[in-house]
């Protein structure tokens, strides 16, 4: 029995997000600072995709990697400045109003569809992405407030690039664009470099970065940037937005961080708001 491609897609969003949320573990896991992170986890999320592209083209990946094109430069600068000014908002504002603010990506992501893939984003996905962003104020409304204007738009700068990244793969979708993933990577580690201490680490964080950068962030990266050749850019930010429920779980499973009360509320709204938006999406 075929796979359509909507269902294709809604997997490979569905699964590249369950395997991200096991990032925000690893963060978890090390001890050191966001842009030593970036220098270590940058480069090693480059050289596993490089060798993916070459064990899966053969001697053909060099002429796959030039096919991206200049939209796959603009595509790895807006993957690559999204990681990198999400690092920075985080210096200057609360975790809170970060998240809070990066999960508008969603909305950007259907207002540049409407304007420049003339994509008309259903009614009952605005309304799914207006009441999943309601379980997310919920979840962070103790801590939101108390940063700074200058953190609160570069937070809205990330949601704004990881929006225009989802339509612009969604516009070369007839082109893979995981060389430019690959290609984001090296971005990522080119700015940090001023601002890293790559040596400053044990060799439990070596080994984490290793793991996320090697395994967690390619292959859910991965999965998570083919999804819009097969589904609405809308649609994949929408999914994304469970990252927000999954990942304080997991580090509550493996870490005994217990998540607080308004995190299973606002969980379940966001839950309940994806779980109806794709149901009648199935019944239509």
């Amino acid at each position: 029995m075929a796979i359509s491609d909507r269902s294709r897609g809604t997997i490979l969003s569905l699964a590249g997000v369950l395997i991200l949320s096991m990032d925000a573990l690893a963060l978890r896991l090390s001890s050191t600072s966001p842009w030593t992170m970036c220098f270590w986890r940058g480069p090693f999320m480059a050289i596993a995709l490089f060798i993916g592209l070459r064990v899966y083209y053969g001697k053909s990946w060099v002429r796959h990697c030039r096919a991206i094109g200049r939209f796959g430069i603009l595509i790895a600068l807006l993957l690559g400045g999204r990681h990198v000014i999400f690092v920075v908002a985080v210096s200057y504002t609360t975790i809170a109003d970060v998240v809070v603010i990066v999960s508008t990506t969603p909305l950007f992501a259907a207002l540049f569809s409407a304007i420049f893939l003339k994509e008309r984003t259903p009614l009952r996905t605005w309304i799914a992405i207006l009441v999943a962003l309601g379980g997310i104020a919920v979840i962070f409304a103790g801590s939101l407030g108390g940063g700074t204007t200058t953190g609160s738009i570069l937070a809205l700068v990330t949601a704004i690039c990881g929006a225009g990244s989802l339509v612009l793969i969604r516009r070369e979708k007839k082109t893979n664009m995981i060389p430019a993933l690959a290609l984001s990577g090296i971005f990522v580690f080119l700015a940090a470099v001023p601002f890293a201490h790559p040596l400053l680490i044990t060799v439990r964080d070596l080994t984490v970065f290793a793991v996320a950068g090697l395994i967690i962030l390619p292959v859910s990266l991965t999965l998570v940037n083919l999804a819009p050749r097969y589904i609405p850019a809308p649609e994949v930010g929408l999914l994304m937005l469970l990252n927000v429920v999954e990942a304080p779980l997991l580090v509550w499973l493996f870490q005994g961080e217990t998540p607080g009360k308004m995190t299973f509320v606002g969980g379940s709204i966001i839950v309940a708001a994806l779980s109806v938006h794709f149901t009648q999406r199935r019944v239509k």
